[in-house]
């Protein structure tokens, strides 16, 4: 319980942070809701007596007019008070997603890929479809509480023994509801490993980067299948959810039919010994029935409360995870200057991802300056990609430490470090907007740098077919009238902004792999010149970075076994020498 309250008092913050209107206004509107069943027992109630009385004409007029204008004005008055309250639930809803996303884009790198935060960011994700439903119970509570204290007055000045026997009734059915909301619950838990599969094959089957090989491998079929079984998941999972709150839904119907059996039989007998006017047994009978269905909505929206706040849990769990070290700086003062000494070295780094137990860089120790050019070569899960990774701090290093200038490159304030790196990743990504907005990375890119790195690389010869040049949109997601390039294409725009950017190191890793053999050197023959004066680190499959480079290191099973210039370790006749040779006869 006490857990659950501070669940719900961090939610209401959160209501009250992304909207100073919002709780005012449905406290208001809580108010409105309360008093409006009174005003319809009370009223009646003086109408019938009137009928039945002394007929007073003028005064029956009175008595609707007070009851059709109160009813109006409150419904007017619902009705405004809706309507701000449905705008300003809209703007929580975003900012509350926007948080999500923003604290996705502030975690640390190697939190993105652990399963307990996917599964995690999944569960709060899940937990904000709740926050719609959690805002309506709140407002139930609060209008439940009002109308239950003005019945209970009433109630009491007429005969206090029904509202024991009505409570305790009413309580009964809450042990059902509590049930009820239990099993919602944990079903949805239980699911979220299936809705994240289904998910993933909606999301293929509506990806048009996947629509060639899923046509082409006759693979449709495959994934219809496979998101059905897990479609058929979900459903088992709900469907016995559902057989159980038939059932338990039946006990509460047979539980609020008697309440209504002794409630209006106790007032029928009242009304026959002339205890009670018709008016008052209307009155009495209506108050019961409202404040049954009151307490009843109290505790059914307390127990739905109790239950979504549950789903709060996971989404305060996420928003609360740790972001990237900002502020643990030691050396705040440490700048990269344009033309002063740039020395990186690795000294005894070991690394294992989170969560495993094999080491995949082990014992690495290498230097390397401004102006140096240096390859990276190595088969398949030799560490490449995961020695540029540490370097550009995704991941800190398991043991051992990496200095720039001997500062511990932690050490160092993170956006001053990443001012000196230029990175293309493999796997690299670009946003759904203009050519010009992902080279620059910037909503206002530099002209003059556009137009001195695109002449470099003939992509000047690509965009000038296309009416919009550089404007056009690098997809067609967000523009309909954008342009899906070739992986080539692409590629050549990923090394254009690591140029744009105009670090002191630029690394390559492996981008150039959806370009030919010739088209690939010629890549790194202009990128060369464009990268006089700065440090490079190329890593490529095909070796053709390795005739620019001032030295290769050689990565096997996560270890540097050869480091030295292409001369040398071709004379050495080791592994560099082997994978050369066989590359060789493919171009020979």
């Amino acid at each position: 319980m006490r857990k659950n309250a501070k669940l719900l008092i961090f939610f209401l913050k959160v209501l009250q942070r992304f909207s100073k209107t919002f709780l005012p206004v449905s406290f208001v509107m809580a108010l409105v809701q309360g008093v409006s069943p009174l005003i319809n027992i009370i009223v009646p109630k003086l109408i019938i007596d009137e009928l039945l009385g002394a007929q007073d004409i003028h005064r029956l007029i009175r008595l609707v007019a007070l009851l059709a204008g109160a009813n109006l004005l409150l419904k007017l008055i619902e009705t405004v008070l809706t309507r701000i309250k449905s705008i300003e639930l809209e703007k929580i809803q975003l900012k509350v997603s926007e948080a999500l996303a923003d604290k996705s884009l502030h975690l640390p790198y190697e939190d993105i890929e652990k399963k307990s935060v996917l599964d995690l960011k999944e569960r709060a994700l899940q937990g904000t479809y709740n926050f719609y439903g959690l805002v309506e119970q709140i407002g139930v509570t609060a209008s439940s509480l009002i109308s239950l204290t003005s019945l209970f007055v009433l109630l009491f000045t007429f005969n206090g023994w029904l509202i024991p026997i009505l409570t305790v009734l009413t309580l009964l059915n809450s042990i059902v509801y509590k049930r009820i909301a239990n099993l919602r619950y944990q079903d949805s838990v239980i699911s979220i490993p299936s809705n994240r599969a289904f998910s993933y094959y909606g999301q293929l089957a509506s990806d048009f980067s996947f629509g060639k090989d899923i046509r082409l491998s006759h693979c449709a079929k495959f994934l219809l299948h496979k998101a059905s079984v897990y479609l058929q998941e979900i459903v088992d999972i709900y469907s016995r959810q559902y057989d159980e709150i038939a059932k338990l839904q039946g006990i509460t119907n047979i539980n609020m039919q008697f309440q209504a059996f002794l409630v209006y039989g106790w007032l029928a007998w009242q009304a026959f010994r002339s205890l009670i006017t018709i008016g008052d047994l209307t009155m009495y009978g209506s108050a019961a029935r409202q404040f049954t269905q009151a307490l009843t909505s109290l505790i059914d929206s307390l127990i739905s409360i109790n239950g979504l706040t549950m789903h709060i849990e996971p989404y305060r769990d996420f928003i609360e995870l740790p972001e990237a070290a900002k502020n643990n700086i030691t050396n705040t003062e440490f700048a990269i200057s344009a033309d002063g000494p740039l020395t990186f070295r690795f000294n005894q780094v070991w690394f294992r991802y989170p969560d495993t137990d094999r080491d995949v860089l082990k014992d690495i120790n290498i230097e390397f300056l401004r102006n140096e050019r240096l390859s990276i070569v190595g088969l398949n899960g030799a560490g490449k990609t995961t020695f540029i990774k540490l370097l550009c701090r995704l991941y800190q290093p398991t043991q051992g430490t990496i200095t720039l200038n001997g500062v511990d490159i932690n050490n160092i304030p993170l956006e001053e470090y990443l001012l000196a790196l230029s990175v293309v990743f493999q796997d690299f990504q670009f946003l759904g907007y203009s050519v010009a907005n992902n080279i620059a990375a910037s909503s206002k890119p530099d002209n003059n740098r556009l137009d001195h790195v695109i002449d470099f690389f003939g992509i000047e010869q690509i965009l000038e077919k296309l009416p919009k040049g550089l404007e056009t949109s690098v997809n067609r997601v967000v523009d309909k009238e954008g342009v899906n390039f070739s992986g080539g294409q692409m590629q050549k725009f990923a090394i254009a902004r690591a140029l744009y950017r105009d670090a002191p190191v630029t690394i390559l890793d492996e981008p150039t792999s959806a370009l030919d053999p010739r088209s690939e050197y010629e890549v790194y023959r202009n990128f060369d010149k464009l990268a006089h004066g700065k440090t490079a680190i190329y890593i490529s499959h095909r070796l053709s970075s390795t005739r620019f480079t001032d030295r290769i290191a050689v990565f096997k099973d996560g270890r540097i076994v050869e480091l030295g210039t292409h001369a040398d370790l071709i004379i050495e006749g080791g592994l560099y020498s082997r994978m050369y040779a066989k590359q060789a006869q493919y171009y020979l």
